[in-house]
């Protein structure tokens, strides 16, 4: 198989396979944004143009992806074996009150990050106010992760956004992948954290949700929530 080469006229010259301008640093450089923007921009105006370095750019790819597969596979595994050890039960409870625009914070096992008041609301008047989220964080020794819920008053009147993010402080990053289910009043559902640690759910009705955690077959525990109206 031959191929082709830019010539100084800017044609494609046939040339054996291989090409000497960029080796596989390059391409990992290229991949993990290392490189500069004019590098960036003179590698990318030279893929475009060698059939060699395009092949080499997609298998480079391939194995990037596969390699990230595998890490997250073994950071399941290991996740896995760490919840296995730990006991199950209830992670954190909260009983909050909607009175008004305002949510309050009746009690929590958690420890409250921010206390709730009104600010202006992005790009409007001082006088259109809405108030801040209230946020609660649970830290556990085993396993070491960080559980925050952070609860706020949507722009339809009567409900509310509920966010739940887990973080490892072990490894220092947020977790994805954690399949996070919410029960409670005319409502079942699961979602999985996306890449930031973070799931968002919608609650419309008073009463009493509980927020249950696992990591494939093995359970986690559960966040109690209770919600009233003032």
């Amino acid at each position: 198989m031959t191929e082709r080469k830019e010539t100084s006229s800017g044609g494609m010259e046939r040339r054996e396979p291989g090409c000497s301008s960029y080796g596989e640093e390059d391409f990992v450089r290229y991949l993990g944004k290392a490189m500069t923007g004019p590098e960036a921009e003179r590698f990318e105006a030279h893929a475009d143009k060698c059939d060699e370095c395009l092949r080499m750019l997609y298998r480079c790819q391939v194995e990037r992806e596969r390699q990230k597969d595998e890490e997250f596979a073994r950071r399941s595994m290991t996740l896995h074996d760490r919840f296995g050890r730990a006991k199950t039960g209830n992670l954190l409870e909260i009983v909050a009150r909607a009175s008004g625009k305002l949510l309050e914070l009746v009690s929590t096992t958690g420890e409250l990050l921010r206390t709730p008041t009104f600010v202006p609301a992005r790009g409007e008047s001082a006088a259109e106010e809405r108030a801040e989220p209230l946020r609660i964080m649970q830290e556990f020794g085993t396993p070491p992760i960080s559980l925050q819920a952070s609860l706020e008053r949507c722009r339809k009147e009567g409900c509310l956004d509920l966010k739940i993010s887990v973080y490892d402080r072990e490894e220092e990053e947020f977790m994805p992948g954690i399949a996070i289910e919410l029960a409670g009043p005319e409502i079942l559902e699961e979602m999985t954290t996306d890449e930031d640690g973070e799931v968002s759910f919608r609650i419309e009705r008073k009463g009493e949700y509980k927020v249950n955690l696992s990591s494939g077959a093995r359970r986690i525990g559960e966040i109690s929530l209770t919600v009233e109206m003032g």
